[in-house]
C-alpha cells in the first residue's frame, strides 16, 4: 500500500483546498466568531472545508470528506503484501494502473467496516456560514468540521484493514487453486458468488481484474458438463453420469424426462447426488422407429441435455 500513495495523495489534493470566497458576503452564521481549531490543525482531528448550494448538500458533502481522509490515513499506514499489487506496481508507470479504493468509497465503505461509524454526531466542532456571491447573489454553505481521529483509533483500523484484506487475498488464492477440483454446479455457484463479492471489494485493478477473469473461467465450466450413460434395455433402465472433463460432479437442477413413445418415465438420483438412474416402458414404442428419451437438467448456470436410443 505505502508504495501507491502518490496517485492517492495527487488524487485528493484538489478536494482539499479551502474554497476561495474573495468579496462575497457573509449573511448568517453559526457563531459569532471563527473558531480556533478553523486556524490550526490540532493533532488528533480530522478538519474538513467545504462548499456547497444548501446546508444538507454541504453535511452529506462532509460525511464523504471525512470518510476519504480516513481511508487515506489508513493507506498510508497499511503496508499492503499483496504479490498482484506489488506487480501492478513494477509494471505501472500511471495514476491510472495505482487505482486505490478511495476512488469508490460509496461503494468499497460496505467493505471497510471502519467507516461505518463515520458521523457528524461525532464531530466536537462545526461551524458553517451562509454566503452571497458579490456578483450572481447566489446564496451557498461553507460548512467546517472539526473531527475527533487519534492514533490510536487509526492504529485499530490499520490492524483490521490488514487482517480483512488478507482473508480477502486469501480467498482470491484458494478459488485460483480449487477451480481444476470443482465437483458439484453448487461449487460453481459458490464460487462466482464470492468472486463477485471480491471483484467489488478489491481496489487495485491487478486484483479486480483477476476476480473478474477467474469468475469467467468458473462460469465456462457449465459448458464443458455433460451427461453420458448406459441404456439397458433388458431392464428398461438408463445409468447416468453427469460429468464435468471427465470427472463425475454433481447437479443440483431438476431432471426433466421426454420421449415420444416410452412411459412410466422416472428419474431417481444415487446417494451420492454424481448419477441417476432412468426408469421406463416402452410397451407403446414401435421397433422400427427410432425410440428415444430425453434427459434435460436445469441449473442456475446452465442446461444440459442428453438423448438416448432405447430400441
Amino acid at each position: 500500500m505505502r508504495n501507491i500513495l502518490i496517485a492517492i495523495i495527487m488524487a485528493l489534493s484538489g478536494l482539499f483546498a479551502t474554497p476561495a470566497f474573495c468579496g462575497d458576503k457573509i449573511i448568517a452564521r453559526s457563531e459569532k466568531k471563527i473558531p480556533q481549531w478553523l486556524a490550526t490543525q490540532p493533532e488528533g482531528y480530522i478538519i474538513v472545508e467545504l462548499e456547497r448550494e444548501t446546508m444538507e448538500e454541504a453535511q452529506q458533502a462532509a460525511i464523504s470528506e471525512i470518510a476519504r481522509r480516513i481511508i487515506t490515513s489508513v493507506a498510508l499506514n497499511v503496508s499492503h503484501s499483496s504479490k498482484s499489487s506489488a506487480s501492478e506496481i513494477r509494471n505501472g508507470s500511471s495514476l491510472e494502473s495505482q487505482e486505490l479504493f478511495y476512488t469508490d468509497t460509496e461503494i468499497n465503505s460496505a467493505y471497510l467496516p471502519f467507516i461505518k461509524g463515520v458521523a457528524l454526531s461525532r464531530a466536537e466542532g462545526i461551524y458553517w456560514e451562509k454566503r452571497e456571491r458579490k456578483e450572481s447573489k447566489d446564496i451557498y454553505v461553507v460548512y467546517s468540521v472539526l473531527y475527533p481521529f487519534p492514533a490510536s483509533e487509526l492504529n485499530d483500523m490499520c490492524r483490521n484493514f490488514e487482517t480483512l484484506d488478507k482473508k480477502k487475498n486469501d480467498e482470491l488464492a484458494s478459488l485460483r487453486q480449487n477451480i481444476g477440483l470443482v465437483d458439484s454446479t453448487d461449487a460453481i455457484d459458490e464460487a462466482t458468488a464470492a468472486l463477485t463479492s471480491l471483484h467489488s471489494y478489491f481496489f487495485d485493478k491487478i486484483r479486480k481484474n483477476e476476480a473478474m477473469d477467474l469468475k469467467k473461467r468458473y462460469l465456462s465450466l457449465y459448458k464443458r458438463i455433460s451427461i453420458t450413460g448406459n441404456v439397458d434395455r433388458r431392464k428398461k433402465e438408463i445409468v447416468c453420469l453427469t460429468e464435468l472433463d471427465g470427472r463425475p460432479v454433481k447437479t443440483s437442477g431438476r431432471v426433466s424426462l421426454k420421449s415420444g413413445c416410452a412411459s412410466k418415465l422416472e428419474a431417481i438420483p444415487s446417494s451420492d447426488g454424481r448419477s441417476f438412474k432412468i426408469t421406463y416402458s416402452d410397451e407403446d414404442c414401435l421397433d422400427w422407429e427410432e425410440n428415444t428419451i430425453e434427459i434435460t437438467i436445469k441449473s442456475n448456470g446452465g442446461t444440459f441435455r442428453k438423448t438416448f436410443i432405447i430400441n
